[in-house]
């Protein structure tokens, strides 16, 4: 059925242990079922950008055409050196997700608080769509607090010790529950 399925309270209900009790997503798309990653990019009008964003191959996996300005979008503060490290650790990812519907019954946002980490300076999922959807979820009912950290797609390489400060303050609020 999806993420939701493991939400705490829907495990708990279940007399099983253990369960997901908040969502971090870092400049993710965050959809309603039925609908893909892509979906969102031709509601923007941005459909005829993807090939020029990334290079597919035959059996649909795909790179960046540039991931330092699409990815990373450096700042004064990243040292190249690091930069040309993490770049070095990209992999081709299976590209064809990014066209794939959501099947799930639930979306697991839907029944899972979120905090949302939206990067300003994203060129891959632009912020105006990191804010649509943060609203969009919220007009759904969905529990999301949101933060805004000026940094490309990478938020977690970039501002590595912010995106920790936000995670280690949800965790707190889930210890000793």
């Amino acid at each position: 059925n999806g993420l939701s399925d493991l939400a705490i309270s829907n495990r708990s209900n279940q007399g099983l242990p253990g369960g997901v009790v908040h969502l971090v997503s870092l400049s993710a798309f965050t959809i309603t079922e039925g609908r893909s990653m892509f979906d969102i990019v031709d509601q923007f009008g941005h459909a005829s950008l993807m090939p020029m964003a990334f290079d597919f191959a035959e059996d649909g996996t795909c790179v960046d055409r540039d991931p330092k300005g699409l990815l990373v979008t450096p700042g004064p503060e990243e040292a190249e050196s690091e930069v040309e490290w993490y770049l070095g650790t990209l992999q081709r990812w299976n590209g064809k997700c990014m066209y794939q519907p959501i099947t799930a019954k639930r979306a697991a946002w839907r029944d899972i608080p979120v905090t949302y980490v939206l990067s300003t300076r994203d060129m891959t999922v632009p912020v105006d769509y990191q804010r649509w959807m943060v609203e969009m979820m919220r007009k759904e009912g969905a529990e999301v607090e949101d933060f805004e950290l000026d940094s490309g797609h990478s938020v977690d390489f970039s501002r590595a010790k912010e995106v920790s400060e936000i995670v280690n303050n949800v965790v707190a609020r889930y210890e000793g529950k």
